[in-house]
């Protein structure tokens, strides 16, 4: 089966560990298409592309329309670093320091995991 990656750097394979708490599988498949926009992997997932691994907030809304089929409910692929790169905290403006608090809890809510 075919992947579709989301990423920024291109590969010939991409390697998935998978986990559902309980067991992990490593598996490599072979990538058709590499974005760096998990929107534009689903488009090209619902056109019968590949497979991949999408964000909730994107994956549920195509789910609930009929047009993408969850392969592996309850499955995992790993965790996500999010950067965000600012001047030195202290120096931040208003607009900023309220993006990040946003963020901060946004990530929390949706259980993307650990905030630092």
């Amino acid at each position: 089966m075919p992947a579709v990656l989301t990423s920024n750097i291109e590969s010939a394979e991409v390697t998935l560990d998978l986990t559902d708490g309980r067991r992990s599988e490593r598996v490599s498949l072979k990538v058709r298409a590499t974005v760096n926009d998990p929107e534009a992997a689903a488009e090209l997932i619902t056109r019968g592309l590949g497979i991949g691994g999408l964000p909730g907030f994107v994956a549920q809304e195509l789910v609930d329309a009929g047009k993408l089929v969850a392969v592996l409910p309850g499955i995992t692929i790993g965790k996500v670093a999010i950067y965000v790169a600012t001047p030195p905290l202290g120096n931040l403006i208003p607009i900023v320091r309220s993006f990040l608090t946003e963020l901060r809890t946004e990530i929390r809510e949706t259980s993307f995991g650990h905030v630092t």
